[in-house]
């Protein structure tokens, strides 16, 4: 591979200038709500594979996984790639009364109480509770590549006219090659494969992928460089949006704080002047009772 593999994004910068000069455009690809016909989540979001009824067409692809004790089979992605539907944000943010993505992943947030205090919303987390369990969805994969983008990534690496492409993970320290066909196998998710795939996965200098596996990540960057983009629209593909240049990980949260930024902050409070020797000050003047017993009224100031 021709390029330094982009790995661990800093909270410091924005996309863009992490991404550094050799990637011109930058597209924040949103992994998708999921939903499996006949199947329920268990209290954790993952499918019971234990509980697939023997005529769901899931039934024998969930058996051949080992199942552990709570239910969750280790070919999970595998099955959902294979008969997952995708639901997109903006489905979800119209379904839960939000107002966009970022109210979205903010409503997540909230409901896994990740957010600060202040920005709790508890109200947006009860609207995407309720809509998640009307219709059985699952939460978006969270820090690794969801198996649901997989296909479409395989067909941009092709446009690209990659056959095989090279996975690493964000510390940089782990690397595989697989084929661009492991994205494109409905029947088999990269996860599930002896790989990194918590990770970026690169080709050369054209274009690459990177999901971190420990910020509570539900979206990819996807890095082009100047002749990719003009080879592959990732929006044509996938849900997201084009980072500007000023998107970085607090997306989901830039207009509150800008708003935070321009609200005027209260003027330090000023220590009152000492008053001079053998006076006492101002204020204990204008609370002491005149001569005649009566309370006398504060000054008005000047």
């Amino acid at each position: 591979m021709g390029t330094q593999r982009l790995h661990l994004w800093s909270w410091e910068k924005t996309y863009r200038d992490w991404a550094g000069t050799g990637f011109t455009r930058i597209y924040v690809a949103l992994h998708p709500f999921m939903q499996v016909a006949g199947l329920k989540a268990n209290a954790d979001g993952y499918l019971d594979l234990r509980r697939v009824p023997k005529t769901h067409p899931a039934h024998d692809m969930a058996s051949q996984g080992e199942t552990g004790p709570d239910g969750v089979a280790s070919n999970h992605d595998s099955v959902l790639k294979s008969f997952a539907r995708p639901r997109t944000w903006a489905w979800v943010a119209q379904s839960a009364q939000l107002n966009d993505a970022a109210h979205v992943e903010r409503a997540i947030d909230s409901l896994f109480n990740r957010a600060k205090d202040e920005f709790l919303d508890n109200r947006a987390a009860y609207r995407l509770g309720e809509v998640v369990k009307r219709h059985d969805l699952l939460l978006p994969t969270e820090d690794y590549l969801s198996p649901l983008l997989e296909p479409a990534v395989g067909r941009m690496y092709r446009q690209l006219g990659a056959s095989e492409v090279e996975i690493g993970n964000e510390m940089d320290d782990a690397a595989a090659v697989v084929s661009v066909e492991d994205f494109e196998n409905p029947a088999q998710a990269l996860i599930e494969m002896d790989v990194p795939a918590r990770a970026a996965y690169s080709h050369d200098d054209a274009m690459q992928m990177l999901t971190i596996s420990d910020f509570n990540a539900h979206h990819t960057l996807i890095c082009l460089s100047a002749g990719a983009a003009a080879k592959v629209d990732p929006s044509k593909e996938l849900e997201g949006f084009w980072a500007s240049e000023r998107t970085s990980a607090d997306w989901p949260y830039a207009e509150i704080l800008a708003k935070k930024k321009m609200q005027p902050q209260p003027a330090p409070r000023q220590k009152p002047r000492p008053a001079p020797s053998g006076q006492k000050p101002s204020h204990d003047r204008a609370k002491a009772p005149p001569k005649g017993g009566k309370p006398g009224k504060p000054r008005r100031p000047s």
